[in-house]
């Protein structure tokens, strides 16, 4: 699985946003929710 992320800040929160790109086998299947986040502490 291959990501892209990027540097977010929500209110004075630093997070980073992960969205999936693809894989091997290809891109993500549409509809599917491929984004997360996680707060840097």
């Amino acid at each position: 699985m291959f990501f892209q992320a990027y540097p977010v800040k929500i209110g004075g929160v630093s997070r980073v946003e992960l969205q999936a790109i693809g894989s091997s086998e290809g891109p993500p299947s549409k509809g599917k929710n491929c984004t997360t986040s996680a707060r840097i502490d």
